[in-house]
């Protein structure tokens, strides 16, 4: 059971209310398992490891709505790491289990409800379930199609049942809760070892260790090298070589450990007061004003969130919302249009710009929301709050692209 009696007791200790529920642990948890040496594979398969470890104590009616929402934290965490194509496979009954066969069948019930309404398929395992409960393991597709076992929802009825757990229900008597067991990225170190299987330890820019390496040619630019890396260090990941190896040393070696950015300084770049950028997939060089160094903040963003000209793709679900990036959802209208303002201006769009798109795309000009759209804008220049995604109407894709399409030439 790993964690759960440790989440068992702290359910355990004090008198809980159906008003409490649901319930939710988490930790990061380390814990242990003597593989044989033989089946040790690098950060794949150790002996030691630390999963984000989650356990939900909630009534069974609750059940459908925890599953279904542990299955979508799923998909837009595992979006945010590029990772697109799932396997889902419903374990069911061993041959070995504890509890009642009756709870195992509605238990099994309510997780194949939840693949059917949250998939457009998955396959079963039988006889493969926990032999507490039966789950659902989720598993992701690396660059080249591999499957990886990372995330599982496990739905329990025996363990309460085993530590006598209880609520007080609305009728004032005693009823027993349903437990799952759910794991997101499972072992840390594992999903370290997927990623940098996926990425071929090419990774994104929001994810390298280091983002930029400042690499000074001669030894007269260290000074002005090393304010460059204090200036970066304020939101960027820098590193500097101040060896005294040739550049084309640094670069290769800059590109063997795969660093998203190289910043190359000599005398006239010191002179010019501006930096040589570099990709570590490119043999191009692009001059740039250290004063206006966006193009590293702009790949961040377009790593993790998308580029909203670009990407534009439909999200599966009933909302039928396009959105580009990370799956979000918004309480509002003021709240979307905040997110497309915060994207447009974040990729550049002057005010102008960005009040014609926002008349032309979200109001076209059916009433007059000048004020409103100003406040708007205002906060999002100011810094009062950024959003991370970008809301589109499916009715207006076409036009939407039409117009961004435009803006941007």
């Amino acid at each position: 059971p790993m964690n759960c009696p440790g989440h068992i007791l702290v359910y355990a200790s004090e008198i809980r209310s159906y008003n409490d529920l649901p319930l939710r642990f988490f930790e990061l948890g380390t814990v242990y398992r003597y593989e044989k040496s033989g089946v040790l594979h690098g950060l794949l398969r150790v002996r030691g490891f630390t999963q984000d470890d989650a356990h939900i104590f909630c009534m069974k009616e609750q059940l459908l709505d925890e599953i279904t929402g542990i299955i979508d934290f799923v998909k837009s965490a595992m979006n945010d790491f590029g990772f697109t194509e799932y396997e889902y496979t419903l374990s069911t009954r061993p041959s070995k289990f504890i509890g009642d066969i009756k709870d195992w069948e509605d238990a099994e019930g309510i997780l194949k409800k939840a693949l059917k309404k949250q998939t457009r398929g998955f396959n079963i395992g039988e006889g493969e379930g926990a032999f507490y409960g039966p789950k659902i393991d989720i598993k992701i597709k690396d660059a080249i199609g591999r499957p990886w076992q990372c995330a599982t929802i496990q739905c329990d009825f025996a363990l309460p049942e085993r530590f006598n757990l209880n609520f007080v229900g609305s009728d004032g008597k005693k009823h027993r809760p349903v437990m799952l067991h759910r794991v997101i990225l499972g072992s840390l170190e594992r999903f370290m070892g997927v990623l940098l299987e996926h990425y071929n330890f090419a990774l994104p820019v929001w994810l390298s260790p280091v983002q930029v390496e400042i690499l000074p040619i001669t030894s007269r630019v260290h000074n002005y090298a090393l304010k460059i890396k204090e200036k970066l260090e304020q939101n960027i990941r820098a590193e500097i070589d101040l060896s005294n190896e040739t550049l084309s040393y640094k670069i290769r070696k800059t590109q063997r450990e795969k660093i998203p950015y190289m910043c190359i300084i000599g005398d006239k770049e010191r002179e010019e007061n501006k930096v040589a950028i570099r990709k570590r997939d490119s043999q191009k060089t692009e001059l740039k004003d250290i004063e206006d160094f966006n193009i590293i903040h702009d790949d961040i963003w377009y790593n993790v969130y998308g580029d909203p000209l670009k990407l534009i793709r439909k999200h599966d679900s009933k909302l039928d919302f396009l959105l580009t990036g990370s799956n979000m959802y918004y309480r509002s209208a003021s709240e979307a249009d905040m997110a497309t303002c915060s994207k447009l201006w974040f990729w550049g769009y002057n005010i102008d710009e960005i009040a014609s798109i926002m008349h032309k795309f979200r109001y076209r000009d059916k009433f007059d929301r000048s004020e409103y759209l100003g406040r708007t804008i205002a906060k999002v220049i100011t810094g009062d709050r950024v959003s991370k995604s970008l809301l589109y109407d499916p009715d207006e894709e076409e036009e939407t692209k039409s117009l961004l399409s435009n803006v941007s030439n």
